[in-house]
């Protein structure tokens, strides 16, 4: 990981807590959630104030939530506007973050001159049973706290104030004294912007969420179905039943051709004609999985094109199918001919990606599917996958490694909010 951060490929974005009353408004709202506080004098936080160190501390990367239906986040600073999200629980993360940070940055930025706030992200569900229970996410109310109750006070003093004005209150000692307290404990509070009302987010009609080992969810925008549920882990299919209508593991062949009849996945060759860089990429990414696994200390980027043919022809036995075929498809479009080659099963998985036509939130989800069902391409995976990227990148020999990072760096496109 260490190479990655040097590269700019992670840790990048993230806000440095370095300061001891940082530090001690982080662990006040930890406090305040119900969460043991962090040890740590120095750490680094996201734009939901999720903390890499703090998770490697508490050996938990799932720290800041009491299970998968109560999530937290935690706000120290404006600075976390439009900063990336390393360990979003649920797909829809970043875009309910972005929408308080455009509702509230006048208010975050007024609050946390003195003190953190935490985020209460409210499924109106205690606890998930079962997969199935994802269903009932409908909607999501963020409830914006503070462990010192500023707001609060905030939403006193000006009914305090209101209730004085116009009034005959000043005759009462006992009126009187409460606005005096408030003045002494909290100062002037009535021309501040410190109110954060309950923040309504209804777009959850697809998703995924790493609840029961990572399950995605669609609807609205099936052909047929009214609802897909794909679980990443298998063994949940025993809990509901292996002949439950519109539930799939990401291991089932028959996930596939579902994708596809629902409107979800398209393969078309033709978008490969527009893009056939994206041809070398796949082909390239079979070849270096293929060849460190050989000889993990190579390092590929020495190797000219000659010795990279000789290597080819050494593992011709042990390169897939799918290599040959990609290396066909792009000299048919290199020489300015349709493509028009038979597709194995194997090369469609390789070749799939989102249907246009979808909104960009689904699409992106699907490209996380797709990664996730076949993580072949790391520079998809990168950009679609990160959590993904890195548990694999750790088992990775250091030809692959050294590649990838080369790879990423060519050819990633960052997205708005992530990394």
């Amino acid at each position: 990981m260490k190479t990655l951060a040097s590269e700019g490929l992670f840790g990048e974005g993230l806000i440095p807590v370095n300061t001891l009353e940082l530090v001690g408004r982080y662990n006040a709202c930890l406090s305040d959630i119900g969460i043991g506080p962090t040890s740590l004098l120095t750490f680094s936080i996201d734009g939901m104030g999720w903390s890499p160190e703090i998770a490697a501390e508490k050996k938990d990367n799932f720290y800041l939530s009491h299970g998968g239906a109560n999530q937290f986040a935690i706000l120290l600073t404006p600075r976390q506007h439009k900063r990336p999200i390393y360990f979003p629980f649920h797909s829809f993360t970043r875009d309910l973050m972005q929408q308080i940070f455009d509702r509230y940055l006048r208010q975050i930025a007024d609050i946390t001159r003195e003190t953190g706030i935490w985020l209460d992200i409210d499924q109106d569900l205690s606890h998930y049973l079962n997969p199935l229970d994802l269903l009932m996410v409908d909607a999501i109310v963020v409830h914006p706290l503070t462990a010192s109750r500023i707001m609060e006070a905030a939403r006193e003093q000006r009914e305090l104030t209101r209730q004085f004005t116009g009034t005959d209150a000043w005759f009462d000692p006992e009126f009187r004294k409460k606005i005096i307290d408030s003045a002494k404990r909290h100062g002037d509070l009535r021309y501040r912007s410190l109110m954060m009302p309950d923040i309504p987010f209804n777009d959850t009609r697809c998703f995924h969420t790493m609840a029961f080992d990572g399950v995605y969810l669609f609807r609205d925008v099936l052909r047929q179905e009214s609802s897909l549920l794909i679980l990443e882990n298998k063994a949940w299919m025993k809990e509901l039943g292996d002949d439950m209508k519109g539930v799939f593991s990401i291991a089932d062949r028959m996930l596939h051709s579902s994708l596809i009849r629902e409107g979800l996945v398209r393969i078309s060759l033709n978008h490969y004609e527009r893009h056939p860089h994206l041809l070398d990429i796949k082909r390239e990414c079979i070849f270096v999985d293929i060849l460190s696994a050989r000889w993990p200390d190579l390092d590929y980027d020495e190797l000219n094109l000659g010795q990279k043919k000789r290597y080819v022809r050494q593992l011709k036995e042990d390169l897939p199918k799918e290599f040959f075929e990609i290396e066909r498809l792009a000299k048919q479009i290199k020489g300015g001919r349709s493509p028009h080659s038979h597709l194995s099963h194997d090369m469609t998985k390789t070749l799939v990606y989102p249907s246009p036509n979808l909104p960009e939130p689904v699409r992106d989800m699907l490209w996380q599917l797709i990664t996730e069902i076949s993580p072949l391409d790391v520079v998809q995976l990168y950009t679609y996958n990160k959590s993904k990227f890195f548990e694999l990148y750790q088992e990775w020999p250091p030809c692959k490694k050294n590649w990838a990072v080369k790879l990423i760096k060519t050819h990633y496109v960052p997205r708005m909010n992530s990394l």
